[in-house]
C-alpha cells in the first residue's frame, strides 16, 4: 500500500493533497460532505455500505475514511475494525446525528481519529479530516521507525552471534601456530644448550614456518577487515593488466609446475581497483593452487560484458568441490575436505564475497569433486551502493 507521502505526491499532480473515502448512506448528506472536502483540494471516493467501503479500501490507497456511525447492514465501527485488520495506521472520522458520550467513546476505542455530531459545518469537517491525515502520517512514520529498529536489532543480534563464532574460530586457528612456535623455540633452546647447533637450526627453521603461518592468518584477517570497512574508491576499472600481473605472480609462486593459462579480458567495469584486485587475486590464486597437482594444470580466465553487467569467469581443472559442501564455501575459516592437502586460512572466499557484494555484485562457484571449479563473478555496470539501496527501501516503506 502506498504511504501518505506517496498519496500526497500523486494527488498534487492532480491539484489535490490527500484522498478520502466517504461512507454515508444518505445521498444528499454524502454529496454535500463530498463537495466540502473537494473544495479543500481533496480527492473523494464515495460509497454507502460497509461491504463496498471495505472492498474499495483494500483496492486503493486512502489517507482517511469519513464514515457515518449507522449504516445499512453494519456500522461505521464495523468498518473501522475491518480496515484496521489490514492497515494498522488507518484513520477514520466518525459522523452521526445520534451523538452521545457512549457513541463517542466506542468510536475512539475502535481507533477513530475524531468524532463529529451532525449537523456540522464544512470548516469543522475539513479541520477534522486534516487532523486525521496528520495523525495517519505520524502513525506511518512511527511504524517505519519501529520496523527499522526491529531490523537493526535483529542485525545486531546476528552480528553479535557471528562475532562470537568468528572470535572462537580466530582463537582456535591462531592457537596452533603460537603453540608450535613456542615448542619449536623451546626445542631449539635445548639443542643449543646441548651444543647441537645443526639440530637447533632445524628447529629454528620450523619456528620461522610456524610464525609465517600465524602471520598469514593475521594478514588474511586484515584483508577481510579492509573488505568490509575500506571506503570504495570508484572508477572505471580496466582489469586486463591486473589479471596479467596476478597470473605472473602465481606462475612464479608455483614455478615447479607448467600451467597452461589463457586469458580473454575485455572492457572496463566500475569499481574499486584495489578491492577488486584483492578479490581477483584470491580467486585466481585458488585456481592455481587447487589445480597445481594435476598432470596438466589448466586455467582459463574471461572478463567481458554480459547482459546488463560485467562477468568474470575463472575456470580450472583442479580437485573440485563436493556440491554438498557448497553452502560452506564462503564461511570464514572453513577448509573443505578436498582442500586438506593445500595450504590456506579459509578466509579468501569470505573476503571475495564481501568485496563483490559491496560492489552490488554476486559470486558463485560451479564445481564437483575431481572435475575442477568455475568461479563466476557478476558485477553491475551501473554502480549503486547496496547500503544506500537498503536505506532507500526503508525510507520508502
Amino acid at each position: 500500500m502506498l504511504t501518505m507521502h506517496d498519496n500526497v505526491e500523486m494527488s498534487r499532480l492532480n491539484g489535490a493533497w490527500g484522498r478520502v473515502l466517504l461512507v454515508e448512506d444518505d445521498d444528499v448528506q454524502r454529496e454535500g460532505m463530498a463537495q466540502w472536502l473537494r473544495d479543500d483540494g481533496l480527492v473523494v471516493d464515495e460509497c454507502s455500505t460497509v461491504e463496498h467501503a471495505v472492498a474499495r479500501y483494500e483496492g486503493q490507497a486512502f489517507d482517511v475514511v469519513v464514515t457515518d456511525l449507522r449504516l445499512p447492514i453494519g456500522s461505521g465501527l464495523d468498518l473501522i475494525r475491518q480496515i484496521r485488520e489490514t492497515d494498522e495506521c488507518a484513520c477514520a472520522v466518525v459522523v452521526t446525528q445520534y451523538a452521545d458520550m457512549a457513541a463517542a467513546v466506542a468510536s475512539f476505542r475502535e481507533g477513530a481519529a475524531d468524532f463529529l455530531a451532525k449537523p456540522f459545518q464544512g470548516d469543522e469537517l475539513r479541520a477534522s479530516v486534516r487532523r486525521a491525515i496528520e495523525r495517519r502520517a505520524i502513525s506511518k512514520r512511527r511504524d517505519q521507525l519501529r520496523l527499522t529498529l526491529q531490523e537493526q536489532n535483529l542485525q545486531l543480534q546476528q552480528s553479535n552471534e557471528e562475532l562470537q563464532i568468528f572470535a572462537g574460530r580466530v582463537a582456535h586457528d591462531l592457537r596452533a601456530p603460537v603453540r608450535s612456535t613456542r615448542l619449536w623455540a623451546q626445542f631449539a633452546a635445548e639443542a643449543l644448550e646441548a651444543g647441537d647447533v645443526g639440530t637447533a637450526g632445524q628447529y629454528l627453521s620450523s619456528t620461522i614456518r610456524s610464525i609465517g603461518s600465524g602471520t598469514a592468518i593475521i594478514d588474511s584477517l586484515l584483508a577481510l577487515s579492509k573488505s568490509e570497512v575500506l571506503e570504495l574508491n570508484l572508477e572505471e576499472f580496466s582489469p586486463r593488466a591486473t589479471v596479467e600481473t596476478i597470473v605472473d605472480s602465481c606462475r612464479m609462486e608455483f614455478g615447479d609446475r607448467a600451467f597452461h593459462v589463457s586469458t580473454e579480458i575485455e572492457g572496463t567495469v566500475p569499481g574499486d581497483p584495489v578491492l577488486l584486485g584483492v578479490a581477483l587475486t584470491n580467486v585466481i590464486h585458488n585456481a592455481f593452487k587447487y589445480s597445481s597437482q594435476q598432470n596438466e594444470p589448466q586455467i582459463h580466465i574471461e572478463g567481458r560484458r554480459s547482459g546488463q553487467g560485467y562477468r568474470f569467469t575463472i575456470r580450472d581443472n583442479g580437485v573440485g568441490i563436493d556440491p554438498q559442501q557448497k553452502g560452506q564455501l564462503f564461511q570464514p575459516f572453513v577448509r573443505l575436505q578436498s582442500a586438506g592437502h593445500f595450504s590456506g586460512e579459509g578466509l579468501g572466499l569470505t573476503t571475495v564475497k564481501k568485496i563483490i557484494e559491496r560492489h552490488g555484485g554476486t559470486v558463485d562457484l560451479d564445481s564437483s569433486s575431481g572435475a575442477g571449479t568455475t568461479a563466476i563473478i557478476d558485477l553491475p555496470v551501473v554502480f549503486t551502493d547496496p547500503q544506500e539501496q537498503r536505506a532507500g527501501v526503508r525510507d520508502k516503506g
